[in-house]
């Protein structure tokens, strides 16, 4: 059973979740670096974060799983705009007048 690399992931969270959804799913996945970067977490980006490697003959549906269940980079909101934006001048105004 030869194993190749599915994926590289740089979040340890991150990784064994994707790791364990395969697994759930009936996909023999293996996460490298996993204790390593639990014993130095410094070292996370060090060793190029975490490898997930799965049965050759797998790698293609594996590779689809984790394409389908990918989240979304988060998209910015298009007028966010704090309601404390003001509150914040007017504090440092009244704080100034008053001399606390």
């Amino acid at each position: 059973m030869a194993l190749v690399q599915i994926a590289r992931i740089f979040d340890l969270g991150e990784a064994q979740v994707a790791a364990a959804a395969l697994r759930a799913s009936g996909i023999a996945a293996h996460l490298q670096n996993e204790h390593l970067a639990q014993a130095n977490p410094l070292l996370q980006n060090a060793v190029g974060g975490f490898a997930i490697w799965a049965p050759e003959e797998d790698a293609a549906d594996a590779r689809a799983f984790l394409r389908a269940h990918r989240r979304p980079p988060p998209q910015p909101a298009e007028d966010a705009v704090s309601p404390r934006r003001g509150r914040s001048w007017f504090a440092a105004v009244l704080g100034l007048l008053l001399g606390t």
